[in-house]
């Protein structure tokens, strides 16, 4: 795409496939950098050198689609369980004695 004006006078602002407008930069502190953005980069990376697939862009919208799938459906809410539950599973578990008894044992 070629550049469009920004409303700011004098600004110019690059608009790139997909309607996504960066916005310049003009210093660091303008930066906000995700703390998990360089686990994500170093994991991409890593399949892209391992797979060396022939259409880049392509692969990479597939990988990125595939993990933003597995993000939405990993389990947030993880609920601990119960005393009670807690003791009827080691009750229940035979051989393994009382939870009295596992707490002896730690």
């Amino acid at each position: 795409d070629v550049p469009s004006r920004h409303p700011r006078a004098g600004v110019s602002k690059m608009t790139v496939p997909g309607n996504m407008d960066v916005e310049p930069l003009y210093c660091a502190e303008q930066i906000n950098v995700p703390p998990e953005l360089a686990d994500v980069l170093k994991s991409y990376t890593k399949e892209v050198v391992r797979r060396q697939p022939h259409d880049l862009y392509e692969f990479s919208a597939k990988y990125f689609a595939e993990l933003a799938e597995v993000a939405r459906t990993a389990v947030v809410d993880i609920v601990p369980p119960t005393v009670d539950q807690i003791k009827a599973a080691f009750e229940g578990s035979g051989g393994v004695g009382t939870l009295s008894d596992l707490k002896a044992k730690c």
